[in-house]
């Protein structure tokens, strides 16, 4: 009887249904599309969860491409017909098996420790280090011939960044540049910079609201979270090009945008830190619930739009979080930015003409 399993690809995340059979020589593997495809014996090993809450067939090089199978009648079925048809003993599957298990285990023992590691060597890291960094991944990312240059708009951009930097820690020197493309989006990159896209300010309503997307980015840069995953991100493509799997092409333009996503405890984090930033440059902290809460809105009628709330907490827990910020700070606040100054930026933003040039 086939047997039902996931393949991945180690190419993206996406799982696919394939079925299985144990033929004389191998795992023949039939893909959704009708696709075959035959795993030799000698060219994958088998791992068994504790507990035999699944089985993973590991294909070599073993970078990443295995199959799945979950579910128990699968297991034992695949399992027995191996045990029959494979090219060995018992005593010698056994072996097999047992030295799968012990590399499974001596990977998990990496697999705890390299985030210690990781965190180590981002506390180490200076900021002169995280500057060149940043401005490696800023510069691939969002170009100077994509960026909004206009002069005015720039000055009243600066105008919002001194007010935030004047009240920020951590001896940072924040650069925000303003990419002129659709996308609801902005990333904070190591050593203070900060991209926001067009598409994005022309979604937000007011200079407070900019002011609330830059505090939380400035965050992410303070508490180091884009070092951290960019460091990562660097280490495993050292330890790819090591054994010579290709890791030189790891750390592209994708690599690094992905590096620059951040885990929900990041986010939570930067929600938290920016919203005293704002506190304490007297800008109405509620900006940021209001900005994230009209974003959500309206991401969800932008087909292909990057969802900028993917990692972050409900938007319920921020309003309270900044309603709370907001009666700690007694309410003295004063607008970043005059309702016509930020029409103007959003016009310059998008329009079609000269550097100001926005899609």
């Amino acid at each position: 009887m086939p047997v039902h399993a996931a393949y991945f690809d180690a190419r993206s995340a996406a799982r696919q249904q394939v079925v299985l059979h144990v033929a004389g020589e191998g795992l023949r593997v039939t893909h959704e599309d009708g696709r075959l495809e035959l795993w030799p014996f000698h060219s994958y090993r088998v791992l068994r969860s504790p507990a035999d809450r699944f089985v993973r067939f590991e294909r070599a090089p073993y970078l990443g491409e295995c199959l799945l199978v979950e579910d128990p009648a699968g297991m034992t079925q695949v399992l027995d017909q191996l045990r029959e048809r494979a090219p060995s003993s018992g005593r010698a599957w056994r072996s097999a098996l047992g030295l799968a298990l012990g590399v499974a285990v001596l990977g998990t023992g990496l697999y705890l420790a390299f985030p210690l590691f990781v965190g180590l060597v981002t506390r180490l890291a200076p900021v002169s280090f995280e500057e060149k960094l940043g401005e490696a991944v800023s510069r691939s990312l969002a170009p100077d011939t994509e960026r909004v240059s206009n002069l005015s708009t720039t000055a009243v951009l600066d105008r919002v960044v001194d007010r935030l930097s004047r009240v920020s820690e951590g001896g940072y020197t924040y650069r925000v540049s303003v990419a002129r493309d659709s996308m609801v989006n902005a990333w904070a990159a190591p050593g203070g910079y900060v991209n926001v896209h067009c598409g994005l300010i022309g979604r937000l309503e007011s200079g407070d609201e900019l002011a609330a997307i830059l505090a939380h980015g400035f965050q992410h840069v303070s508490q180091r979270h884009s070092t951290r995953n960019l460091v990562r991100t660097m280490l495993i493509r050292a330890g790819l090009s090591l054994t010579g799997t290709g890791g030189d092409a790891l750390f592209d333009t994708a690599a690094m945008f992905g590096a620059l996503h951040m885990m929900r405890s990041d986010e939570t984090a930067a929600d938290a830190g920016g919203l005293e930033l704002l506190r304490r440059a007297r800008i109405d902290p509620r900006a940021m619930a209001s900005a994230f809460e009209r974003i959500e809105m309206e991401s969800k009628s932008l087909p292909g739009a990057l969802d900028y709330l993917s990692t972050h907490p409900s938007t319920q827990s921020r309003i309270e979080a900044a309603r709370m910020a907001a009666a700690r700070g007694g309410g003295r606040y004063a607008p970043v930015l005059t309702p016509a100054e930020w029409r103007a930026m959003q016009q310059v933003c998008y329009s079609r003409t000269g550097n100001g040039r926005g899609r």
